[in-house]
């Protein structure tokens, strides 16, 4: 019932909208919540906007996180895959590798709205298919 409530209330105000937005406020314009000629329009473009709000949001996230760890990074941030980040870093600076996990975390739940969210699994290596967990 829960879900169902939620889904009524975003949908019924990105109808009035007639846009979706990210808790960061990016905008996904969707007109045929407004304009819409028939049910089955409504209902796909009320999916997009209630996808929007989740997914948009989570895009959103992961852009700042990844903004976050290169700058905070004493390293060069050389990859992101999905939720991972690649991050490479020279011999001498792995010695206080739980240095640079704490600096990146830090900089990463500054800029989160939940940093309670966040979940870490740190591997290292000297290339990728050598990485073990640490």
């Amino acid at each position: 019932p829960r879900l169902s409530t939620r889904w009524k209330e975003v949908v019924d105000d990105d109808t009035r909208l007639g846009d979706a937005t990210t808790v960061w406020g990016r905008l996904r314009y969707l007109p045929l919540l407004t304009v819409a000629r028939n049910e089955h329009e409504w209902y796909e473009a009320a999916k997009q906007a209630y996808s929007h709000h989740i997914q948009g949001t989570a895009a959103d996230l992961s852009k700042v996180a990844l903004v976050a760890a290169d700058r905070a990074a004493p390293g060069c941030l050389i990859a992101a895959i999905h939720d991972e980040r690649l991050l490479e870093v020279s011999s001498l600076t792995l010695g206080g590798i739980n240095d640079i996990i704490d600096i990146i975390l830090l900089a990463v739940r500054a800029n989160m709205p939940h940093p309670e969210l966040l979940k870490r699994s740190v591997k290292v290596g000297d290339n990728w298919g050598d990485m073990k967990e640490v």
